[in-house]
């Protein structure tokens, strides 16, 4: 390169780096031939100064691989290594002998001029082990990254930790072999730490493979648990929708609601004929019969094994997570006829009710009468019996006279059996109209609900369907609840028209259509009706209006004044206790 050239090259790098001297720069541009190089070198810290030209240098990259630059595919050519005479033991550098290419490969930092060339390596080592102790003394100066000069500058230069091999790789053997040479602590702490290093990254590794092994499982129990959880939630909502399916079972009849009653006896009632003929039959039905433990005025009681609630705004049956016992509101008391006219006799039926209301409170009383309709017979039968021997002592009176008086103190002689019968009841026991009389009272002023039976047989099948009907009672309640829907709309104005004149009792469909042909409207009949000269033209102008024949009587007939009197009287009566016949 001419040196023309060559200044011209200084020049440029002069006017960028100021701060370096021509000399210097000139030096550097033998070496690399382009000014960009230069520039880079200066700016990464790896310029070298003719001071420090002859300074032994070793290379430490923290990059794992030197990139091999434009530089070394353009100079890749053979350099001149000089050699260091061994023939001075002072150690003074000497005059350098010019050989051969070194085998190994060159890197970025191989220049082609370069006239501080190093030794062969043979002749390196044999200098370095005759003059060790003067070799460990001798300057070493360490080029890196400018980010590692400025991190090095802030905090304590660390010992290296490992060898990059894969740098060496890319350099002149006899500078990767100086670093394997066991001559200074700091120079060789990197192949000492080396082993260190990687034992601590293999033992990262195994933490860091422990760890996400440790997550994973995590994440797969945290994945088994979330199952688990939902098939679970399936497997209650399939329970609650079977629950609700069976709460919400339509039940057609007594029986199959009758399970779920709890009877409660009173100890008295359980003892008697009545008593174990009805727990014998509520038993065979699946109902539970249970004993009261204290004294009641009334006889027996109901409770529910209640397994779902009714719900008007869903209208269906809510089934509850639990099975709960629930108050039945009803309460029968037992009562015999002779009973029933002791009661009478000493004037406490009354207060005998009474009694029962305050311990039931707000619940419903059933009183059952036993033999009620057989004693109104017998008083049926001793009256005639009665009224037959009247007149016939009426006849026979003049021949009986004596024999009637004796029969008389007779009677008055004898004394009331101590149980009384039947018969004994129908003739000294109240009539039937002060009994009709004491139970019409009961049903008006207190609420009692009377029900009359025959005999045992008869009580017990009075009580198994009173059981029955409870049971069955909120089901019954669920049928009616849509039985209110509105009545189906018509297909216009003139069909509903005609279905409100057919809602009148012997208003056929032939004379509505008859009358929706005169009045086609609502409107229009109730304008007829204001328009009338009196009331009675209004109730009889729908009388003259002609009813379709019929094809098979085939004879005329019109609107009655009857009917259209009570179609008037629907229409235009504003009276709302006003009957309609």
């Amino acid at each position: 390169m001419s040196s023309v050239h060559l200044d011209r090259m200084v020049d440029q790098v002069s006017e960028l780096c100021s701060s370096e001297t021509r000399a210097d720069i000139r030096a550097d541009l033998e070496k690399t031939l382009s000014v960009e190089l230069t520039l880079n070198r200066i700016w990464d810290g790896l310029f070298i100064r003719q001071s420090n030209s002859n300074t032994l240098i070793i290379l430490d990259s923290d990059d794992e691989e030197v990139a091999t630059t434009s530089v070394e595919s353009n100079h890749r050519q053979s350099i001149a290594i000089p050699t260091i005479s061994t023939a001075k033991a002072s150690g003074d550098k000497s005059s350098l002998d010019i050989t051969t290419t070194p085998s190994s490969p060159l890197n970025e930092f191989a220049w082609d001029s370069d006239n501080d060339s190093l030794p062969s390596p043979s002749a390196l080592v044999s200098h370095i082990l005759s003059n060790k102790k003067k070799m460990r003394s001798a300057k070493v100066i360490e080029i890196d990254d400018l980010d590692d000069i400025e991190v090095r500058s802030s905090l304590p230069q660390p010992k290296k930790k490992q060898k990059q091999k894969e740098a060496a790789e890319y350099m002149p053997s006899y500078i990767w072999e100086w670093d394997d040479l066991d001559m200074d602590e700091n120079v060789g702490s990197s192949s000492n730490s080396t082993p260190k290093n990687s034992s601590q990254k293999k033992r990262e590794r195994e933490e860091a493979k422990e760890e996400r092994a440790r997550k994973k499982k995590e994440e797969q129990e945290e994945k088994k648990r979330k199952q688990e959880a939902l098939k679970a939630e399936k497997e209650a909502q399939k329970a609650q929708k079977k629950l609700h399916e069976q709460a919400n079972k339509l039940r057609t009849n007594r029986s199959q609601a009758l399970p779920e009653m709890i009877v409660y006896l009173d100890s008295d009632f359980e003892k008697s004929n009545v008593g174990k003929l009805l727990q014998t039959q509520l038993t065979e039905k699946d109902v539970e019969v249970h004993i009261l433990s204290r004294p009641a005025p009334y006889t027996i009681s109901w409770k529910r094994k209640q397994q779902a609630e009714w719900d008007e705004d869903t209208q269906q049956f809510i089934p509850f997570s639990s099975i709960r016992i629930k108050d039945e509101a009803f309460v029968l008391v037992f009562v015999t006829i002779e009973r029933l006219c002791d009661l009478m006799e000493t004037r406490s039926l009354e207060s005998f009710v009474e009694i029962i209301q305050e311990d039931a409170g707000s619940k419903q009383i059933l009183m059952m009468l036993e033999g009620l309709e057989p004693y109104f017979k017998k008083r049926i039968l001793i009256a005639s019996r009665q009224f037959q021997a009247t007149v016939l002592e009426n006849m026979q009176s003049s021949q009986v006279g004596g024999a009637r008086e004796e029969q008389r103190a007779t009677q008055k002689s004898r004394k009331q059996p101590k149980k009384r019968t039947l018969q004994t009841l129908a003739e000294s026991g109240p009539t039937k109209e002060e009994i009709e009389e004491a139970l019409t009272l009961l049903q008006m002023m207190k609420n009692v609900m009377i029900v009359p039976t025959v005999d045992e047989v008869d009580s017990v099948e009075w009580l198994m369907t009173l059981t029955g009907n409870i049971a069955h009672g909120i089901y019954k309640a669920r049928g009616a609840a849509g039985n209110h829907a509105p009545a189906r709309a018509g297909a216009d104005s003139e069909d509903n028209w005609s279905r409100m004149l057919q809602e009148i009792q012997l208003c056929t469909p032939a004379v509505a259509k008859s009358i929706i042909k005169a009045y086609p409207t609502v409107e229009s009949l109730y304008r007829g009706y204001q328009l009338a000269s009196s009331q009675k033209e209004a109730e009889e102008l729908l009388a003259d209006i002609e009813v379709e024949r019929a094809a098979l009587s085939g004879r005329d007939r019109f609107v009655n004044k009857a009917m259209s009197k009570k179609i008037y009287t629907i229409f235009m009566n504003d009276d709302p206790n006003h009957k309609i016949a």
